[in-house]
C-alpha cells in the first residue's frame, strides 16, 4: 500500500464550501462515483477512467476538468507507471487508461463511515437544489436539515460562517442557539454528559429569547431539549428536532417563504 497521508482538505470543509455556494453541488458526485467503483472492484485502487467516466457528465456544468475537480477535492492520488501523482500533480498524468486512482489513506480506515456522510451531504444539498440565490429560507432550511440529520459538526460550522456574515439580530440569536444545541449533542455524542447539559441550557436561554423565528417549532424545541437531558442517558431516545409549525399567513412574503420551507420537507422527509 503507498504511504500516502496527504490531507490538504477535511471532507467537511468541502461540504461546508458546497453548502455556501450550491453550483459546486457537482462535485460530490466524483467522490460518490469513488465509493461506488471501491464497492465493484473491492479495492480502494480503482480505474482512473472509470471514474472519469462516471462522473464526467454532471461535472459538464463545472469550469474545468476532471483534473481541476480533483485537485480541488485534495482527496485523491493517481498511480501511473509506479509514479505517484497527488495536488497540482495529478496533472502530469499520461494515460488515463492505465492510471488507478485512490483516496489518501488518511479516509481509508473509516471509508464506511465517510461513504455514509457523503451521502448524507448529498441527500442535503440535493433537498436544497431549488434554492438558486443565497436567502434567509435557504440559511434556515440548511440548518434544520443539518442538526436533524445529526450532522453537529457541520451544523456549528456552518451556523458560525453565518454568524460572521451582516444579519440580523434575531438571525444572530437562533444561529447562536442552533451552536450550543450542536455542541450539547456532540458532547453528548462524546459521554461528556456534564458539559452537554452545559451548553443545552445556553440553547434553551438563547432559544427562551426569541419570540417567533420563520415559524420554527421553538418552544417544542426547547422543551424536547431540556427533557432530553433531564433524561438518564439509558431512557434517552431519539434526539430533539427542528420542526416548522403550521401558521396564519401574515404577508404575502413570508407566506411564499415558508410555503417553500414547508414543501421541501414535506416532499423529502
Amino acid at each position: 500500500m503507498h504511504n500516502i497521508e496527504f490531507q490538504q482538505r477535511t471532507i467537511d470543509s468541502i461540504f461546508l464550501e458546497i453548502l455556501d455556494d450550491l453550483s459546486k453541488k457537482e462535485v460530490l458526485l466524483m467522490i460518490l462515483c469513488y465509493m461506488q467503483l471501491v464497492r465493484k472492484e473491492n479495492s480502494f485502487e480503482v480505474p482512473l477512467y472509470d471514474l472519469i467516466k462516471c462522473s464526467d457528465k454532471p461535472h459538464k456544468n463545472l469550469k474545468g476538468d476532471w483534473r481541476d475537480i480533483m485537485m480541488e477535492l485534495g482527496l485523491f492520488y493517481i498511480t501511473e507507471d509506479n509514479k505517484i501523482y497527488e495536488g497540482k500533480d495529478i496533472f502530469k498524468t499520461q494515460n488515463i487508461y492505465q492510471a488507478t486512482v485512490s483516496i489518501s489513506n488518511t479516509y481509508k480506515a473509516n471509508f464506511s463511515e465517510i461513504s455514509v456522510l457523503i451521502t448524507k451531504y448529498w441527500n442535503i444539498v440535493s433537498k436544497l437544489a431549488s434554492f438558486n440565490e443565497e436567502t434567509i429560507a435557504k440559511r434556515v432550511t440548511t440548518t434544520i436539515l443539518l442538526f436533524n440529520e445529526k450532522l453537529y459538526k457541520e451544523c456549528i460550522l456552518y451556523s458560525n460562517m453565518l454568524k460572521e456574515r451582516v444579519i440580523s439580530e434575531k438571525e444572530q440569536t437562533f444561529f447562536e442557539a442552533i451552536i450550543y444545541a450542536s455542541f450539547a449533542m456532540e458532547f453528548y455524542k462524546e459521554n461528556l454528559q456534564d458539559k452537554a447539559k452545559e451548553y443545552s441550557k445556553k440553547a434553551i436561554e438563547k432559544i427562551n429569547g426569541l419570540e417567533c423565528f420563520y415559524n420554527i417549532n421553538l418552544k417544542d424545541f426547547s422543551k424536547s431539549l431540556d427533557i432530553f437531558f433531564k433524561k438518564s442517558p439509558k431512557t434517552r431516545k431519539e434526539p430533539p428536532k427542528l420542526t416548522i409549525m403550521h401558521y396564519q399567513k401574515n404577508s404575502r412574503f413570508l407566506s411564499k417563504l415558508l410555503n417553500k420551507i414547508k414543501q421541501i420537507f414535506r416532499f423529502h422527509s
